[in-house]
């Protein structure tokens, strides 16, 4: 996917330094109240432990719901989804349980806003149905290289007020 619109919001950093940033985003921006977190795997403990903890010091505190991977019980996730309606559902781990969670909140009639830290991989983009992919949160790493127009003016912008190319942190905090 190619952002066009100059309404990404992107950050290159740790987990937890996205993390905080994506809550600021999520409080102040979309004055988010509710959330609830889908962990799919281990390996997302980090992205969710970084985004919650940074929810917490505005006030927001998400219900985190832990797959297991046992019972493959996705069903129970969507039903208390949809029973609760948070405002933002952050979903982590793996793409090919995160289209199914996706897929099936949408066509369980969900309307919130939807947050996947992996929402550009193909085996996510490509199994959610187009006209759906849009308003899908994402934050994201980005690179000096990365050649969109986007990032090709950020990297001329950040050279010409600071006389240097600019590193992760500094992408992060423009």
């Amino acid at each position: 996917l190619q952002d066009n619109t100059n309404r990404i919001f992107r950050a290159r950093a740790q987990e937890v330094t996205q993390g905080r940033a994506l809550a600021d985003f999520l409080v102040t921006s979309l004055n988010v109240r509710t959330m609830t977190t889908v962990q799919l795997d281990v390996e997302s403990t980090a992205g969710i432990i970084g985004l919650t903890t940074a929810l917490s010091s505005y006030g927001v505190t998400p219900n985190n719901i832990i797959y297991d991977e046992s019972t493959n019980d996705i069903d129970t996730i969507i039903a208390t989804i949809t029973q609760t309606q948070p405002n933002v559902v952050g979903i982590y781990g793996p793409p090919s349980l995160a289209v199914q969670v996706y897929n099936r909140l949408r066509s369980s009639g969900y309307a919130g806003r939807i947050l996947y830290n992996q929402a550009t991989h193909p085996d996510f983009v490509d199994f959610v149905p187009t006209a759906q992919l849009q308003g899908i949160l994402n934050v994201n790493t980005w690179s000096f290289s990365s050649s969109d127009e986007f990032s090709r003016n950020f990297v001329l912008n950040y050279v010409n007020a600071f006389g240097e190319v600019p590193n992760a942190i500094n992408a992060a905090s423009f």
